[in-house]
């Protein structure tokens, strides 16, 4: 993969921290995976919440989801900091 020139700098204090370092260190196909099986997770702990059992997992799941959005956004989607000559031949459109 090339070199990502304006990769977003995550501050020390972020809760994610090493687990944002790892989505935005992943390929594509990598992320989306991730970003699958946070959904379930996530899509798990809500169905928990309807019936009643609210808990700090829906929370964190929440947004560890949207961590791992946040970092396909940054890395694949917006213009001025995505990776220029990535490893994989999907256009963005495929996502």
């Amino acid at each position: 993969m090339s070199e990502w020139k304006k990769r977003p700098k995550i501050p020390e204090s972020h809760p994610f921290r090493e687990i944002y370092n790892d989505f935005l260190d992943s390929n594509r196909e990598e992320l989306l995976e991730w970003i699958d099986e946070l959904k379930k997770d996530r899509n798990a702990a809500l169905e928990e919440k309807k019936k009643g059992k609210k808990t700090f997992d829906h929370f964190i799941k929440q947004r560890m989801i949207d961590t791992a959005i946040e970092a396909y956004y940054w890395k694949y989607l917006n213009k001025e900091t995505k990776i220029e000559n990535n490893d994989e031949n999907m256009d963005s459109n495929q996502c």
